[in-house]
């Protein structure tokens, strides 16, 4: 399962993926919401959005968004949404993304890639482990930061 950066092409197909992710977070958006929304990032290149394809359909996708560390004056990605579809959980997917974001992060020359999740998402909490994602801090009660 190839994974490769969103386009407009692409937008339909993640957009129904991301739909369900916000949902899966409790938002009650539109499906034409989530398309305005990603329709923005990727034309306005606010983020970049890897996706995994299976037979021409989106599996899983993380979206990537820029910034800066003051400290270290380089930059930093924030992971801010890592989902995969639950038809493909299981198998790997999720490790594949975010070793495929990792990977371009060094080719980038980025310092870092940011991510948090709930407190509660045992199951993402431990795929960060295992991609060697370092848990650095409790931010509150609801989220906990990881970092490579």
């Amino acid at each position: 399962m190839p994974i490769s950066i969103a386009s407009i092409k692409d937008i339909d197909n993640l957009s129904v993926l991301f739909n369900q992710y916000q949902k899966f977070y409790g938002e009650n958006a539109s499906l034409d919401d989530s398309k305005i929304f990603l329709t923005n990032r990727i034309i306005n290149k606010e983020s970049i959005i890897y996706c995994c394809k299976n037979d021409g359909n989106i599996s899983g996708f993380a979206q990537i968004y820029f910034s800066y560390s003051s400290v270290t004056m380089q930059k930093i990605w924030i992971l801010n949404d890592l989902f995969v579809d639950q038809n493909f959980r299981g198998l790997g997917i999720g490790e594949k993304i975010i070793s495929h974001v990792i990977r371009n992060a060094s080719k980038n020359k980025i310092k870092s890639v940011i991510l948090e999740t709930l407190q509660d998402n045992k199951i993402a909490q431990n795929l960060y482990k295992k991609c060697c994602l370092l848990k650095k801090v409790m931010l509150n009660i609801l989220f906990t930061r990881y970092e490579i």
